[in-house]
């Protein structure tokens, strides 16, 4: 029978060489991957989980956007004793042109951290960002536009252009070694630039392979700006698309909070980690569908009925204010009317990951016992009751559940599994083969 503790993983307890139950972490880790400030003396691309909120105000830098992630993920939930804040290395790219596109991307979108100035008169150019595919020559003079997430710029005149990029691989896979086997997570750089996300979904499919049940959070990509003075990234959701199909990640849009700081490297990314810190904080018989996030203000950008059901259409997952500021959806990016199946949602999501660790953990608790009938029938038993547990939580559907321990060879543990989470019209099948 399994128990529920204050951790992030799945652990079993053994007795008398048998199982003699399963502990089952309410918990999930919670990685914020940002950049922090230039003058932070806190090493890069490695885990800090700080001690207190005046602590990730002083490794992270006040004000950054780790050190304010960090505030509005613990009030929105998240477990302080599983945030972790990660500092990606910062470079610097330098080019002369009147056009072109930047080598690095996405640069940082902090435009203290970004110099332009005309190389005829050496005066300074105001830099404007915008979020098109296609950027337009400015219209006033001394004026660089640039797309943070792809790189493109225009210039009104010839210009030294200086911009900052963060190198964002290593510190997301440093998150590799803060887990072990069955241990949940979320994964959450503080951007909206979909090659950042291209990264991370390499990254979380590698740790889900090792049986690190990790997902992905990421800020969708902007295809527009406000306008009327303000570069605040935004969505024209009728000319929207998504350019993700994956189970494992979760975008969100909008995300930028009114009264945005484009001298900030959190810019337009404001409410990705108050989310994040609901994903993380949400016990798991609690989907997010609907709940408040808090601690972001006012949007930006308040999207419409048509919005939601235009970004819903896309598999983004609306962020809307209307009153309160709830989440509109919990579905991943996976495309759902392309590939079928069961409902990649993020409720659904951990269910069947918790599955498949508890499924891992007892099986692989047998390694190094004799590979016969008594230990095939003690993983049998074992995995039969954790699944009548789950019925009994509310997790799983009772009588459409199938759970089959086999002796594969002279060293495998075979495991396969059928579970039917609530709501899921299709099955989830589990394929698991332990070596002894």
């Amino acid at each position: 029978m399994a128990t529920y503790g204050n951790s992030a993983g799945v652990q079993i307890n053994t007795g008398t060489g048998t199982i003699a139950g399963v502990t089952i972490g309410r918990e999930q880790y919670l990685f914020l991957v940002g950049v922090g400030n230039v003058d932070t003396a806190i090493e890069t691309n490695s885990p800090y989980n700080p001690e207190s909120r005046t602590d990730a105000d002083n490794k992270f830098g006040d004000g950054s956007d780790l050190a304010n992630a960090y505030h509005r993920a613990l009030d929105n939930g998240a477990n302080p004793d599983y945030i972790f804040g990660i500092q990606a290395a910062t470079s610097t790219e330098s080019v002369t042109n009147t056009s072109g596109t930047l080598t690095n991307t996405p640069i940082v979108p902090d435009k203290s951290r970004i110099t332009a100035t005309g190389t005829t008169d050496n005066n300074d150019f105001t830099v404007e960002f915008d979020y098109k595919d296609t950027i337009d020559t400015p219209s006033d003079s001394e004026t660089v536009i640039i797309n943070p997430n792809s790189g493109s710029y225009d210039a009104s005149a010839e210009v030294d252009l200086s911009v900052e990029y963060a190198d964002w691989e290593p510190a997301i896979r440093s998150v590799n070694d803060e887990l072990i086997e069955a241990e949940f997570g979320v994964i959450s750089p503080l951007t909206n630039a979909p090659s950042v996300g291209d990264t991370l979904t390499t990254v979380v499919e590698e740790l889900r392979n090792d049986i690190k049940m990790v997902v992905g959070a990421l800020g969708a990509d902007p295809n527009a700006i406000e306008g009327d003075g303000s570069d605040v990234p935004w969505f024209n959701t009728s000319d929207f698309t998504n350019s993700f199909d994956d189970d494992t990640l979760f975008t969100f849009a909008p995300t930028a909070a009114d009264g945005f700081d484009d001298q900030n490297p959190e810019f337009g990314v404001e409410a990705l980690s108050a989310i994040t810190g609901l994903m993380a904080g949400n016990d798991t018989d609690q989907p997010i569908y609907d709940n408040q996030i808090t601690s972001v203000g006012d949007f930006a950008q308040r999207i419409s009925r048509a919005d939601v059901a235009n970004l819903r259409a896309e598999y983004v997952i609306p962020v809307r204010q209307a009153g309160t500021r709830r989440i509109e959806d919990n579905r991943s990016t996976y495309d759902q009317d392309e590939h079928g199946g069961w409902t990649r949602d993020y409720f659904r999501r951990r269910i069947v990951d918790l599955n498949i660790a508890t499924l891992y953990q007892v099986a692989r608790s047998q390694i190094g016992s004799v590979l016969d009938s008594d230990t095939v029938e003690d993983v049998q038993d074992s995995l039969d009751n954790q699944i009548d547990q789950f019925v009994d939580d509310g997790l799983i559907q009772p009588g459409q559940n199938n759970v089959n321990v086999y002796r594969k060879d002279d060293r495998t543990i075979g495991v396969d599994a059928t579970i039917t989470p609530y709501g899921v019209a299709k099955e989830a099948d589990i394929n698991l083969d332990i070596f002894a």
